[in-house]
């Protein structure tokens, strides 16, 4: 089952590789 977590890594993956910018959680 995919997590919560996992869902908020790959989003924060796909953010930070589209753009290098704003605020990150982790």
């Amino acid at each position: 089952m995919s997590t919560i977590f996992e869902r908020l890594d790959q989003l924060i993956s796909l953010n930070v590789s589209s753009a290098d910018i704003g605020p990150v959680p982790v």
